[in-house]
């Protein structure tokens, strides 16, 4: 996966499948990845200290979704 970057407020992790990430200011994540028709939604309530490392999500995310792939 290639270094994700940031357009027009919407991150893109360049990966394989087009994929585009959402990031809200309380640990939000809104996952679309239309390659693997998918879309995960990843709620928080809570201001995400900057000495807490970051949930690998969209990895988790990108496994969900070519697990699910494989099963079609």
């Amino acid at each position: 996966m290639g270094q994700d970057a940031p357009h027009d407020l919407w991150w893109i992790p360049n990966d394989a499948y087009g994929s585009y990430l959402a990031s809200g200011i309380h640990g939000q994540r809104l996952f679309v990845s239309p390659g693997l028709d998918l879309v995960a939604v990843h709620f928080g309530s809570q201001v995400i200290s900057p000495d807490v490392a970051v949930a690998p999500l969209v990895q988790a995310f990108l496994r969900i979704g070519t697990h699910l792939e494989s099963t079609r």
